[in-house]
């Protein structure tokens, strides 16, 4: 796994937001469900991918 910032060639999965909303989702300041309910977080990838995702949040923040 790696985190490029940009443009990467072949990414598996691309997470969209402003930088507010990721740092709060990252201190645990809010789930990412609410964000993403409201169209400011938004994923783009394969099926698969987006179900580990989540699957990853559902273990952390417990939604």
């Amino acid at each position: 796994m790696s985190l490029i910032e940009g443009t990467a060639e072949k990414p598996d999965l691309t997470v969209i937001s402003d930088s507010e909303t990721l740092a709060d989702i990252f201190y645990g300041d809010i789930t990412p469900t609410e964000p993403y309910n409201n169209g400011t977080l938004k994923i783009m990838g394969q099926e698969d991918d987006i179900i580990r995702l989540d699957f990853i949040s559902l273990m952390i923040w417990g939604e």
